[in-house]
């Protein structure tokens, strides 16, 4: 992007010494605008990452042939205690981050996104997403194990620690596999996904910091679907963001609706609601959240406190207790402490 920057200020410098039309010169100042601002969609309008552990550290820089090789890892010793089992397990998460960029000759920019994420429970679980993407000046289009950019871009903000908060979202998904495009325009940015079945998600978000404040909004539309009754049944939702941040402290806050079809012809109704803050004191960063959702009548409750204590540059100890209930069902209260390193 660099030198697709100086070759547009370099044809600037030029066309305002030899042009006199007072008219070319605004049309030419704002184009030069447009793509300095859909280079930088270019650059932060793709979130690949799904997992509720997120990589805080800057990834690591590796100059390879005519591109740049971008890593993140991490690595997470936890126990987890459910005292719905009375049961205590130990758990180790591998998390590696790989992306492969280079500037083609047209000014584009490739991208080549791999995650590995491993899991080892009583039974080991390994799982990875790849993704291919090319920024230009009019935003960022991606293929593969995307169809979680959305959400990505437009969900309240992750608990910090091991905190996790149930019943947040629709219940209708996405397939992994499907296209990603994103633009941003000054404040505005606007993302849609569509997975390979034909469903899709449609997002829009504003950020903007005033003075020690920030400012963000956020829509989402999602057509996927659900199993009911052991059948998958259609699903259309939507939901909305609202959140404020001063200095250290940030408070948010969703709102959600989602139509379920049933076997029966009869449409479920699915209603959710959050909120959540966040704190960051010196070392240690606090999150609480509470949620409220109704699924077919039934009433779900859900809250999570988390906690992060930064030990040392990329070494944390972390803490979740996860609280869940539903209606008529058993309640469980799930907590998790971890000691995570990220290099």
């Amino acid at each position: 992007m660099c030198s697709n920057t100086r070759s547009l200020e370099n044809s600037n410098i030029y066309l305002l010494v030899t042009m006199k039309n007072r008219y070319r010169l605004l049309i030419l100042a704002a184009c030069l605008q447009a793509s300095l601002l859909g280079s930088a969609a270019a650059q932060d309008g793709f979130s690949f990452s799904y997992d509720t552990i997120s990589f805080f550290e800057k990834p690591t820089a590796f100059e390879i042939g005519i591109g740049t090789l971008n890593t993140n890892l991490l690595i997470d010793q936890s126990i987890i205690y459910r005292d719905s089992t009375a049961h205590h397990s130990a758990a180790t998460q591998f998390l590696g981050l790989f992306n492969f960029g280079t500037q083609l000759a047209n000014g584009w920019q490739f991208n080549t996104q791999y995650l590995a994420n491993y899991v080892g429970f009583d039974d080991d679980d390994y799982r990875g997403n790849l993704a291919l993407s090319i920024a230009d000046y009019w935003g960022v289009i991606a293929i593969g194990q995307v169809t979680g950019s959305v959400f990505e871009q437009t969900r309240r903000q992750r608990g910090t620690g091991n905190a996790n908060l149930a019943f947040d979202q629709f219940v209708g998904g996405l397939e992994d596999e499907g296209i990603f495009y994103s633009v941003r325009f000054n404040s505005y940015e606007i993302a849609a996904t569509v997975d390979k079945e034909g469903g899709f998600e449609l997002g829009a978000n504003f950020e903007r910091p005033i003075g020690a404040s920030s400012y963000f909004g956020a829509l989402r539309v999602r057509k996927g679907e659900a199993i009911t009754s052991g059948e998958i049944q259609d699903t259309l939702g939507g939901a909305a963001v609202i959140a404020y941040t001063y200095a250290s402290l940030t408070v948010d806050t969703q709102l959600g609706i989602e139509r379920v079809n049933s076997i029966d012809s009869d449409e479920i109704e699915h209603l959710f609601s959050s909120l959540g803050l966040s704190y960051k004191t010196g070392p240690l960063t606090v999150s609480a959240e509470a949620g409220l959702a109704k699924l077919d009548g039934q009433k779900r409750y859900s809250a999570a406190f988390g906690s992060r204590w930064d030990l040392a540059r990329g070494l944390s100890l972390n803490l979740g207790v996860n609280y869940q209930n539903t209606e008529n069902s058993v309640e469980e209260t799930i907590v998790r402490g971890s000691l995570r390193y990220e290099f």
